[in-house]
């Protein structure tokens, strides 16, 4: 940790200098990852820093940089949301388990691809790009959206692993509270619709389809809701 602490300290921390020690002396798999693949960022060098210093000293460090955002804009690049979700089973073996884990990776993926992002957009807005203001702000969102539904199929996956059945009725989903939000989650509500129903069109004879039925009329439910809420007509 000797090492750690001198690099810290130094005036010029150079990154890849950082990233060897990272690679020596951290463990999470999705830091790794993230230090080791793609160019060197702005993003990147905050995030070391932070990892570095994690090691040294487990609180959570809050940087300068990140004191400039919005609550919003903070609460999308905190290091959690780079943290791996270790639960899934290795190897896979369960055809339902596969199924969970086949929507969550490329939701887990664009999570962490929109998390690498957020801090040079919001730091370009902070610098007066109004577009780059708003692009964070809808990173910032998408970023939260994502995480919830991961959240959402981590509890599936936790279920089922406990009960050897996925959870009945679907899993009761919170309205948001602010009211911008409400067209972008009815939106994504009826992109689920739509997702599941092409589905059971794609493979009418899956096991799966019962509960992609049921997920529909969830999410019909939550159309419904907003519909309520924006006073449209319902589709």
């Amino acid at each position: 940790m000797v090492d750690i602490k001198a690099w810290l300290n130094s005036r010029v921390k150079n990154y890849d200098a950082g990233v060897k020690l990272y690679l020596r002396f951290g463990k999470d798999p999705a830091l790794v990852a993230l230090f080791t693949k793609e160019a060197e960022s702005d993003f990147k060098r905050t995030r070391l820093q932070q990892a570095l210093q994690e090691l040294i000293c487990p609180t959570p460090v809050t940087t300068e940089a990140n004191l400039k955002f919005s609550p919003l804009i903070y609460n999308a690049i905190k290091p959690e949301f780079n943290q791996l979700h270790k639960g899934w089973p290795n190897p896979i073996t369960d055809p339902v388990i596969q199924a969970l884990f086949e929507q969550w990776r490329p939701l887990y993926s664009e999570l962490m691809s929109a998390q690498q992002r957020i801090y040079e957009v919001a730091l370009q807005g902070e610098n007066g790009n109004t577009a780059k203001a708003l692009e964070s702000c809808q990173l910032a969102h998408r970023i939260m959206d994502l995480d919830n539904q991961c959240d959402d199929l981590y509890a599936q996956r936790d279920h089922y692993l406990a009960n050897g059945h996925l959870p009945d009725g679907g899993w009761e989903k919170e309205v948001v509270g602010d009211p911008v939000r409400w067209v972008t989650e009815r939106q994504n509500a009826l992109r689920y619709i739509r997702d599941y129903r092409a589905k059971i069109k794609k493979d009418p004879t899956n096991k799966l389809v019962p509960k992609w039925e049921q997920k529909i009329l969830d999410w019909q439910k939550e159309v419904d809701q907003f519909n309520k809420l924006l006073k449209l007509d319902d589709e």
